[in-house]
């Protein structure tokens, strides 16, 4: 039996990745505009651990969407 190209994934995988992917951007931008002196809810104002948590939670909404999980073209 073949093995399908493509992995699916339930329906909220999609849901709660593209939360995380959202979250994750919602963070990083929050925490940029602090360094324009817009006021912002992130305590201690602009720190580099919010962007680097921003984009933590940005990749792993991309493994629940199964952005990883594609196959390569590579020869066996």
């Amino acid at each position: 039996m073949p093995k399908k190209s493509v992995r699916y994934r339930p329906g909220w995988h999609k849901i709660l990745g593209w939360a995380l992917v959202g979250v994750g951007v919602f963070v990083a931008v929050i925490n940029d505009l602090a360094l324009i002196s817009v006021p912002t809810p992130m305590p201690g104002g602009h720190s580099e651990f919010y962007l680097v948590a921003g984009i933590a939670l940005a990749a792993w909404g991309g493994w629940w969407l199964a952005t990883f999980d594609r196959p390569t073209n590579v020869a066996r």
